[in-house]
């Protein structure tokens, strides 16, 4: 347990919790018909909106229910096309299990398909976070997952991981759990207690994912790399056992936990542009613009921009990379890149992007 006073506030204090629970937790509780998983579920979170708390899920398990509806198993990895069809099939039928199981806790569930167009476009962005508050007034459990029927391989999340901490990123107080097979993050054998910061070192104990799962530790690592920008605190824990929730929320120390020593406060521009994607364009700067993004906190100015991949309008996304293709930050233009000089020399005072739409990456 975090013997850190912040830490226990923000856990007691929290007045939304994201849970994330993947394919690999719930599939044994999908082939088991008998299984209370869902039951003992609804209850745990019963328990918690008593506690004046709000809870979002983000639920993996459509592919699996696909599977056993169509008792049928792959000795291949199944093609995007054979996924979608599979998810269109078990959506309904995962979301059914979680309406009746909630019901006995007189909870009400609905259901919300997701793609990452919705975190592209801003105007979509604060709808889904419109719909959202209204769903969480009613005291609404929302059950996520992403539109696997419809999505492109451009225009896919990639995983429920990565869109658990974009779902986080629209509420800064908002705690994230990652429900998986295992008690947490391992490095060298050993359970990691405490991740603060993460770094090619770290993403170097990850593995690969399980057989029916898109994510993995990598995706988990990654989605708490943006949970620590945003300032926030998430844990990846065991959900074999869904009274996990309540110790985890007490502190429980049996799960690995991201804790923010210091982050910038995001304000709601830059957690959009964390979680976004997508972009117009890619400008390539100098070293001298790179160490005033990273340690000065300064707009990116065109002096130091030395390629800029295609055409943008002032609006746009745009993506900042070093000399050596590292990214670096994503911004929005403040200007069109036809106002851009070729010149160095004329290039000075120019601003592309101001610093309060940059989030650095």
């Amino acid at each position: 347990m975090l013997n850190n006073d912040k830490f226990k506030t923000i856990l007691h204090s929290t007045p939304i919790v994201v849970i994330k629970i993947g394919t690999a937790t719930l599939t044994p509780h999908i082939a088991d018909p008998e299984s209370g998983y869902f039951t003992e579920l609804g209850k745990i979170i019963r328990d918690l909106m008593d506690q004046r708390k709000k809870v979002i899920i983000v639920s993996s398990g459509a592919v699996g229910y696909g599977k056993r509806i169509l008792n049928r198993s792959f000795s291949r990895a199944i093609s995007l096309t054979e996924k979608q069809a599979l998810a269109s099939i078990g959506q309904t039928v995962l979301v059914n299990k979680y309406r009746e199981a909630f019901r006995k806790s007189d909870l009400i569930v609905s259901q919300v398909l997701l793609s990452a167009s919705d975190f592209m476009n801003r105007s979509h962005y604060n709808n889904l976070r419109s719909t959202l508050n209204q769903l969480l007034d009613w005291n609404i459990v929302p059950i996520i997952n992403e539109n696997d029927v419809v999505a492109t391989r451009e225009l896919r999340m990639g995983d429920n991981d990565t869109l658990s901490a974009s779902i986080a990123g629209l509420y800064p107080s908002a705690v994230l759990i990652l429900l998986t097979t295992v008690d947490g993050f391992y490095a060298n054998g050993e359970r990691v207690a405490t991740v603060t910061s993460i770094d090619e070192e770290v993403l170097s104990h990850a593995g690969s994912a399980g057989t029916d799962g898109s994510g993995g530790m990598v995706t988990k690592l990654l989605a708490g790399k943006k949970i620590l920008q945003s300032g926030q605190v998430m844990a990846i824990a065991s959900g074999k056992s869904p009274d996990i929730l309540t110790k985890l929320l007490q502190g429980s120390s049996n799960a690995t936990w991201f804790y923010p020593e210091s982050a910038e406060n995001l304000n709601s521009t830059k957690r959009w542009l964390l979680h976004n994607h997508y972009h117009k364009a890619k400008l390539t700067i100098d070293e001298g613009a790179e160490k005033a993004l990273r340690f000065s906190s300064a707009s990116l100015l065109a002096v130091g921009t030395i390629n800029i991949s295609e055409s943008f309008k002032k609006g746009d996304i745009v993506l900042v990379e070093s000399i050596g293709e590292k990214i670096l930050a994503r911004g929005i233009a403040s200007i069109d890149s036809t106002s851009i000089p070729a010149s160095r020399e004329e290039k000075h005072g120019i601003q592309i992007i101001h610093r309060d739409s940059m989030v650095l990456l």
